[in-house]
């Protein structure tokens, strides 16, 4: 991992943190926060994607899916923010949703690193699940905009956490002759 990379996953780690607090300590107006945060991760996400297709991903094999996938991001983004008027069962169940197509991929992820015997697979198994559980706790906790801010601010910590483990992991370099 690059110093830059190291500086940028360090400094998201540090906002998600800052809005993990900022979320307990404003819990009576969870809802709208939780959809704002939720719709301003994925338009600045959705925005990346894009920059990156234009950049550089349009000339590569398989460059399309870059693009597909940043305007799918960016339309959902657009979706969480039409939703923040309608009713909080749907705006918890679309993060409910996230969460879970989120957290999925990481339990994917573990045990196809499993496959070919990587050593930290378990700790991401582990995230995975951890993550799944709390989106879960946010299925049969809507009507409480207390416990889903609470929710959604260890679902923060949780995302905090795994990128602080991230940055100080050993990174291989290797070197081709």
């Amino acid at each position: 991992m690059t110093k830059i990379r190291k500086l940028t996953d360090g400094a998201t780690a540090f906002c998600l943190l800052v809005g993990a607090v900022i979320l307990v300590s404003m819990r009576k107006d969870g809802y709208g926060v939780i959809s704002a945060f939720l719709s301003l991760s994925l338009l600045l996400h959705a925005i990346r994607q894009l920059v990156y297709y234009i950049r550089l991903a349009r000339f590569m094999v398989g460059g399309k899916s870059v693009f597909y996938r940043g305007v799918l991001l960016l339309d959902a983004a657009f979706l969480l923010m039409a939703l923040a008027e309608l009713p909080h069962f749907y705006v918890m169940l679309y993060l409910a949703g996230w969460m879970i197509l989120f957290f999925g991929r990481e339990i994917l992820h573990a045990l196809h690193m499993k496959k070919y015997d990587v050593s930290h697979w378990n700790l991401r198994l582990v995230y995975g699940v951890a993550g799944i559980v709390l989106a879960v706790f946010c299925l049969f906790h809507y009507a409480s905009s207390t416990i889903s801010s609470l929710l959604y601010a260890g679902q923060l910590i949780l995302v905090a956490a795994g990128r602080i483990v991230n940055l100080f992991r050993k990174s291989a370099i290797i070197y081709i002759p």
